[in-house]
């Protein structure tokens, strides 16, 4: 970018800023919660912040582990993935999760099926219709321009039917729940383009709002200019004008993962993490079409550190032992 854009970028960033900090005034003189409607869209005065969550997770970790700790972080939607893990410990998770005030978004994904478009939707069908009672969103696949089944970089055309497949079969089961297509990955060329293809093959009617991974590696979500691969928070701004551009920029955003590892390749400090989802926080709340912001992840496993909590499976647990500085961060934007 030419210097005059970098300059107006900074310049936006800092009136962000400033509106961001005259917001959390207002905001913290009006105690109101968001809160869920009986069919799962979001009727919020401000917006609703959730973790990913571990599907595979037993109850009685949810119960006597996380729980407390969710609530004090004032998280009010779990994220859990519908396909990779049994349906049976879902059966059992799912409704202690409702009994505890937490909203549920369902992942669905199923790359053994990506050659049967057939078995595909009658897939969905089947599962919307066993949780209909309990799970009112649901997000079609995930990161469908990675190589998570569609190949690599992915196919915009084949997600897309797969797309229109699951919206309608899953209105069929529940005329009322919710439908997130997208949950692209990445706001660089390639996934601005995988959306602009959706669009043109037909994705504008066969989903409730868009979902987006717009991730930016080890760099703070503030940082005025295009990563080395292209990425920046900021470029939500982008993906929202391609919405536009496809008669589509009444409908939301919903943020289905975004967070920074703490350890490894491309890792930052656990205090870098928490600063950076400060400011990704403020930013998207700023712009008033955010619907949801959703954390990858709850606690760190599997070799990835992008938790707000510590891998620990036996008490006690406790804030120095399993909260990173990050868990703080959250809970200070989402308790007023």
């Amino acid at each position: 970018m030419s210097p005059p854009k970098n300059f107006m970028r900074f310049a936006t960033i800092v009136l962000t800023l400033l509106a961001i900090f005259l917001g959390n005034i207002a905001s913290a003189a009006n105690s109101a919660h968001e809160t869920i409607s009986s069919y799962g869209v979001i009727a919020a005065k401000k917006m609703i912040v959730g973790v990913d969550y571990w599907a595979g997770m037993d109850k009685s970790h949810f119960l006597n582990r996380d729980l407390p700790f969710l609530k004090e972080a004032g998280i009010r939607i779990l994220r859990l993935e519908f396909g990779e893990w049994s349906l049976d410990n879902l059966a059992t998770l799912i409704p202690e999760i409702k009994s505890q005030g937490f909203e549920v978004l369902g992942l669905l994904m199923r790359k053994d099926l990506v050659e049967d478009i057939n078995a595909w939707e009658s897939w969905v069908f089947d599962v919307v219709s066993m949780f209909k009672d309990k799970v009112k969103v649901w997000e079609i696949w995930n990161e469908p321009n990675w190589n998570t089944g569609f190949g690599a970089p992915g196919d915009p055309v084949k997600y897309t039917e797969f797309l229109k497949r699951a919206y309608i079969k899953a209105k069929q089961a529940d005329p009322e729940c919710v439908v997130l297509g997208g949950s692209i990955l990445g706001t660089d060329n390639a996934g601005l383009n995988f959306l602009r293809l959706m669009y043109e093959n037909g994705a504008k009617d066969y989903m409730d709002a868009l979902a987006y991974h717009p991730y930016c590696t080890t760099v703070s979500p503030l940082y005025p200019y295009e990563t080395s691969t292209g990425k920046a928070f900021w470029k939500l701004e982008w993906v929202k004008n391609i919405m536009a551009e496809y008669g589509d920029g009444n409908k939301k955003i919903w943020i289905t993962e975004i967070g920074w590892a703490t350890n490894g390749t491309n890792s930052v400090t656990e205090d870098q993490q928490a600063l950076y989802i400060n400011q990704a926080l403020n930013l998207a709340k700023s712009w008033g079409w955010v619907e949801a912001f959703i954390i990858y992840n709850w606690m760190d496993g599997g070799g990835l550190y992008f938790g707000l909590t510590r891998t620990r499976y036996n008490p006690p647990y406790t804030y120095e032992n399993f909260c990173k500085p990050a868990f703080f961060t959250v809970k200070n934007f989402t308790i007023p």
